[in-house]
């Protein structure tokens, strides 16, 4: 039961973290980034946990990029907005390059 859950959590706050931040930036509302921030600490918790370097420390980075997308926000410098996107976009295309490379 616990497994179920778990993976209910880390599975749905995944795509709801990153909406609720998009839409935070796209209204201009920048606590709605720290609430996407809340949101993906399950992910990223799940994240720290693998042996590769490179996602393990993307775990880490993960909700982080959403705090420094909050002060971009609150700033104005629109150049940190890409900040929440990057780590999914790396996050995704890792998951597509890694069973190439390692052929699983």
């Amino acid at each position: 039961m616990l497994v179920i859950l778990a993976q209910i959590f880390i599975g749905s706050s995944l795509p709801f973290s990153l909406t609720i931040s998009l839409l935070g930036i796209y209204f201009k509302r920048p606590y709605f980034l720290v609430i996407g921030s809340i949101l993906s600490t399950g992910f990223a918790w799940y994240l720290t946990g693998s042996p590769l370097l490179f996602i393990h420390i993307l775990g880490y980075f993960l909700p982080l990029s959403h705090i420094f997308a909050f002060v971009s926000l609150r700033i104005n410098k629109k150049l940190g907005y890409f900040l929440v996107v990057l780590p999914y976009g790396i996050f995704f295309l890792s998951s597509l390059l890694i069973p190439l490379i390692y052929g699983t």
